[in-house]
C-alpha cells in the first residue's frame, strides 16, 4: 500500500547518513533478509534498501550483497547488488553463480 512505501522511503531517508548503524553487522543482516525475503515490497523499495551499503566496506556488508546477487528472484536486484559489489570492493571476483539473471519481480 502507497502508506508502506511512503513509510518505508522515509526510513531510508533517516538512516541514508547514519555511518555507524549501516556499518553494523545487524545492518546487513537485515538489508539481506528484507531484500530477499520481503513478499510485502516490490523492488523499488528493495533497492532503496540495498542502497544503503553503497560505500559500506565491511565483511557483512559484501557477504549480504553476494548473497542478494546470487539469490534474489529479481534480475535488477541482482545486478544492482553486482554493482554496489564492484564499487566497493574493486576488483574482488563475483563467483559464477552471482553472474546468473533471473526473472525480474513486480514492482510497488
Amino acid at each position: 500500500n502507497a502508506g508502506n512505501s511512503e513509510l518505508m522511503t522515509l526510513l531510508v531517508y533517516q538512516l541514508h547518513d547514519n555511518r555507524i548503524v549501516k556499518s553494523s553487522p545487524e545492518f546487513a543482516a537485515f538489508v539481506q533478509r528484507f531484500v530477499l525475503g520481503s513478499e510485502d515490497h516490490g523492488d523499488d523499495i528493495k533497492q532503496k534498501f540495498l542502497r544503503l551499503l553503497d560505500e559500506v566496506k565491511t565483511k557483512d556488508a559484501k557477504d549480504a550483497l553476494a548473497a542478494i546477487a546470487e539469490k534474489s528472484d529479481s534480475a535488477h536486484l541482482q545486478d544492482s547488488a553486482r554493482r554496489v559489489l564492484e564499487r566497493n570492493f574493486p576488483g574482488q571476483v563475483m563467483p559464477a553463480s552471482a553472474k546468473s539473471t533471473k526473472k525480474v519481480k513486480g514492482r510497488n
